[in-house]
């Protein structure tokens, strides 16, 4: 008994260290997704799927992506470092077929390796003319959301947060756990999001609201920044889930600039995880941001062959393996 007590520190230290290495969180990931977009029974159809598979962002975030579909797009759409691919079909009569989508990732953990001193006032001059304005998209129902929205109010809260502080680094932590303190998380079903300033209001949102909150109270204050969209994968194997998170632009000494990542949803800031796979980021379009959370669109007949109208699902709402994405709205309208 006297031995093992003598000897039990040092296992204590071999059992933390085993598990440590058992439940660390994996530095790369390597993985393949398939999005199924099934559609049948339907009048026409506009499929929008982000690109970034030739986009700076595999250097940004340390992420090499191949992007594959089952049939080519109808056309592409050209924003700054991102491409959105449209697919748009008609039929005479009852149809049904699937559009396939399949990345084939590389993800590493990507850690903040920028200047924690750069002001914010040395901000390069082409993310402050993408990164330093309002952003908005419209709903279903085509009422205006306020995506990111800069206005005293927001100026003024982020002013009270960060105090004196003038180095990009250190106000966006401070903005950070501001949102993580302040702002509770809570999963919405709704496929848009609500917007900065109902966030703030209701001081709940899911990670689409937080990640838009801080885009709109660091943009308030000079600090440009934006949204990322992709998914988690989880190590034991569910299918992936979509998430967004936040990136801020510090400019650095080697590299143009360093994204610092923002992830107030999951408590995390200054670096991206392995296991988020990014399929999308804001290029500072709200047309590209529009088309990011009207993903899929379609039309449909209703029983007795008249126009059924139409419904919109985004990628949040869609399913990643081969079941259709359609399930719960298929038969009704959204508009």
């Amino acid at each position: 008994m006297r031995k093992l007590i003598k000897y039990f520190p040092i296992l204590i230290f071999l059992l933390s260290l085993a598990s440590a290495q058992f439940f660390s969180p994996p530095t790369e990931i390597t993985a393949s997704m398939e999005m199924a977009y099934t559609y049948e029974d339907i009048l026409s159809l506009e499929l929008h799927v982000s690109d970034v598979s030739q986009s700076p962002i595999e250097y940004l975030w340390d992420q090499s992506t191949i992007v594959r579909y089952s049939e080519s797009p109808t056309r592409t759409a050209s924003y700054d470092s991102i491409n959105m691919h449209t697919w748009e079909k008609s039929f005479d009569e009852e149809s049904s077929g699937s559009i396939r989508v399949g990345y084939a990732v590389v993800s590493r953990r990507s850690s903040f390796e920028g200047d924690k001193e750069a002001r914010i006032e040395e901000s390069p001059s082409w993310a402050k003319e993408r990164y330093l304005k309002n952003e908005s998209i419209v709903d279903s129902s085509n009422r205006e959301i306020k995506l990111i929205e800069i206005n005293e109010g927001m100026k003024s809260l982020a002013e009270n947060i960060t105090g004196d502080e003038e180095r990009i680094y250190y106000a966006s932590e401070m903005l950070y756990e501001w949102i993580v303190d302040n702002i509770r998380y809570r999963i919405d079903n709704d496929p848009y999001p609500k917007g900065a300033f109902r966030t703030l209001e209701e001081r709940v949102g899911d990670c689409d609201d937080m990640s838009a909150l801080f885009c709109s109270l660091a943009r308030s204050i000079g600090i440009p920044c934006y949204m990322v969209d992709g998914y988690v994968i989880n190590r034991a194997g569910d299918l992936p889930y979509a998430h967004t998170w936040a990136a801020a632009v510090v400019p650095g000494e080697e590299r143009i600039f360093d994204a610092l990542a923002v992830d107030p949803a999951f408590r995390e800031f200054g670096y991206k995880g392995a296991n988020k796979i990014v399929v999308g980021f804001d290029p500072g379009s709200s047309e590209y941001m529009q088309k990011a959370y009207r993903t899929f669109k379609f039309t449909y007949e209703n029983s007795d062959g008249t126009n059924g109208g139409a419904a919109i699902v985004s990628v949040a709402k869609g399913y990643v393996d081969d079941r259709d994405p359609l399930y719960d709205v298929k038969k009704r309208s959204m508009m």
